[in-house]
């Protein structure tokens, strides 16, 4: 992808929808999360920094835009979408590739809750954004209706927002984005000190 993202052309709605009802979409976090990741990632370093998807991009934000870090509400989710980028492209699980499964404590504190936004935004549903194909939009220089929706978000200062899983709608998806997080908000990971001393 040699070219910037385009805007998406409903940016500016999202953005004035969500700022007018500010006071009534934060919500709260406080409770653990997982991230599912190949061993190489799950340095703390690179956990919790949102670099990666700040370079390729995801779902809920375009590339080269902020930094993003996603996790789920319990490990069975998050497992399913570690898979994904593998589902996409029709790849065999690779036997050579073990995950590790990591806890995270999370306690945050302005987030948007994607699935009180029907009273607020009827276009898009979050049904579109959780079946759009980002990744070939975004090849053709698209940003995504869920990337401009998360990049409102950012804009408005958030510390990131609750989605359901595109992999399985029961769950729900944390995203956050670390330059953002308040002084009195946590991530934590889990046994930090054993898992530094596994993966030395």
């Amino acid at each position: 992808m040699n070219s910037p993202i385009k805007a998406h052309p409903g940016f500016k709605r999202l953005f004035s929808d969500l700022k007018k009802y500010q006071s009534e979409l934060s919500t709260q976090w406080d409770a653990p999360v997982y991230r599912c990741v190949e061993i190489k990632w799950a340095q703390s370093d690179y956990l919790i920094s949102g670099e990666g998807t700040r370079h390729w991009g995801s779902r809920w934000m375009q590339p080269n835009y902020c930094r993003v870090v996603h996790a789920a509400s319990t490990e069975a989710i998050a497992l399913k979408e570690s898979r994904s980028a593998y589902d996409y492209y029709g790849i065999q699980k690779p036997k050579n590739n073990p995950r590790v499964s990591v806890e995270l404590i999370a306690k945050l504190h302005r987030l948007v809750d994607l699935t009180q936004l029907k009273t607020i935004v009827d276009s898009p549903t979050i049904s579109e954004m959780l079946d759009e194909d980002w990744g070939k939009l975004n090849d053709n220089c698209i940003e995504s209706n869920a990337q401009a929706l998360g990049r409102a978000i950012f804009e408005l200062n958030y510390e990131g927002l609750i989605a359901p899983s595109s992999k399985d709608r029961r769950g729900r998806n944390l995203i956050w984005f670390p330059e953002q997080l308040g002084s009195n908000s946590q991530i934590e990971i889990v046994g930090q000190e054993k898992l530094k001393q596994f993966l030395a």
